[in-house]
């Protein structure tokens, strides 16, 4: 069989796409935010303290726009840049918030308060904070485990498999993603049934 070395350009997968639209609405939010304040519809704590006028703090958060709406850009045109900006910033998210669990398991109420009800109810609010948090982990978890198996979309190019035909080669690639991130997402669905289960038995005990 034929090794072929064609040269194929990729193409943006429809959930790289809705992530893109997400960061051009951040940017949106994040101009209409400006313009609010910079009008003077919405009160900035800043301007509380009369350290900066509304229209510099508008002009703020207006500019802030720039980096989802530079994020947006480069999803949509799969730069590399992109990739890493996501990567980084989604790997510090993921540490941040296993911290945040681990953090919340150490609470301890009594030494707030010695008052069974306020245990109690103190005990119940670190399990909605746990699973919270812990869904949001999975979900970034996702989004980075993605990111990490599909890095070859946006290197402006890659070749076909070797040993493959043409028609053959895209759905292989494609396959072995799919693969890859089905194991990573089941990974991180164990994680976060270990950290639920290990959370409430720490819990049940404190």
């Amino acid at each position: 069989m034929t090794n072929y070395r064609e040269i194929v350009l990729p193409k943006r997968p429809g959930c790289l796409t809705i992530l893109a639209i997400l960061y051009f609405v951040s940017a949106a939010c994040y101009l209409l935010n400006g313009a609010l304040v910079a009008a003077g519809f919405v009160e900035s704590p800043y301007e509380t303290f009369g350290r900066f006028s509304a229209i510099e703090i508008g002009l703020l958060i207006a500019t802030s726009a720039l980096i989802p709406l530079a994020i947006a850009y480069g999803l949509w045109k799969l730069q590399v840049w992109a990739w890493w900006i996501v990567v980084v910033t989604s790997s510090f998210s993921v540490l941040s918030l296993v911290l945040t669990i681990v953090g919340t398991l150490y609470i301890d109420p009594t030494q707030l308060s010695g008052e069974p009800g306020f245990v109690t109810f103190v005990n119940s609010f670190k399990v909605i904070i746990i699973t919270i948090v812990a869904m949001i982990l999975v979900i970034n978890g996702g989004i980075l485990g993605w990111f990490l198996q599909n890095k070859f979309l946006f290197v402006g190019h890659y070749y076909r498999y070797p040993g493959l035909e043409p028609a053959a080669a895209p759905r292989a690639a494609k396959v072995s993603s799919n693969k890859d991130l089905v194991m990573t997402m089941g990974a991180l669905a164990v994680i976060l049934i270990l950290v639920f289960l290990i959370g409430a038995t720490l819990i049940a005990f404190l």
